[in-house]
């Protein structure tokens, strides 16, 4: 398998928001939560795009989102 290198601007470490565009996003945040600190990065998706791994304090697990999907709220020092 062939990996292609991470092209997306987030950093681990990084506290993210959900974006809130559509309906959907409005009922993944209230049941995700709407903050989360990104812990992986990775190339993914058809077409491949940049996405991260997020751990969501409200429920203690990490969920999958593309970055587009997300805001930075604090950049991870």
């Amino acid at each position: 398998m062939q990996t292609v290198r991470y092209t997306g601007k987030l950093k681990i470490g990084d506290l993210v928001r959900r974006k809130i565009n559509r309906r959907m996003d409005v009922e993944l945040a209230k049941s995700t939560g709407e903050y989360g600190i990104v812990v992986e990065r990775n190339m993914d998706g058809n077409p491949l795009h940049p996405c991260v791994k997020v751990l969501y304090m409200k429920t203690g697990k990490v969920y999958s989102i593309g970055e587009s999907r997300v805001e930075v709220v604090s950049v991870a020092k």
